[in-house]
């Protein structure tokens, strides 16, 4: 049997960890997108090279999309702010990025799986599933805006 003053320490922690979890992997996920997007914009022609040579489509203007989504999604993640579209549309760059720049070059799964972008990839998901958090924008958006009602199903006998 645990203590009381145990069990509610231990409750303290969880409540703390379910309010930090969330606001830490945005804020480190949003930061890691940021500094890629910039990273890309700044050196935009070697970024669209880098592309090309990936065989991707319009390596120029992709590149430039691409650097301002994670710029912006990164931005939007560390705020917490649109974070489940924005963490399912990064989600989509990340596995683009793994089946046109690591896949080719991997001699295992264990090297797909140890690809930074795999590690963005599930992180991602993560966000995806579980939302922002208490600590974000999106909470604060949610409580000010009017529930929408969801329509009742009809049944249709037969």
């Amino acid at each position: 049997m645990i203590p009381k003053r145990l069990a509610d320490a231990r409750l303290r922690l969880l409540r703390s960890a379910k309010l930090a979890s969330p606001v830490a992997l945005r804020l480190a996920l949003g930061a890691l997108f940021f500094a890629s997007g910039s990273g890309k914009l700044a050196h935009l022609e070697r970024t669209a090279a880098f592309f090309a040579d990936l065989g991707i489509p319009w390596p120029s203007q992709q590149a430039a999309f691409i650097g301002a989504l994670e710029c912006v999604g990164g931005i939007g993640l560390a705020l917490g702010l649109g974070t489940r579209f924005l963490s399912l549309v990064l989600a989509g760059t990340m596995a683009v990025a793994l089946g046109t720049a690591i896949l080719p070059e991997a001699e295992g799964f264990l090297d797909v799986l140890g690809a930074s972008e795999a590690v963005y990839l599930a992180a991602l998901l993560g966000l995806f599933g579980a939302g922002a958090g208490p600590v974000s924008l999106d909470a604060l958006v949610s409580k000010r805006l009017p529930k929408l009602a969801v329509p009742k199903t009809s049944s249709v006998s037969g």
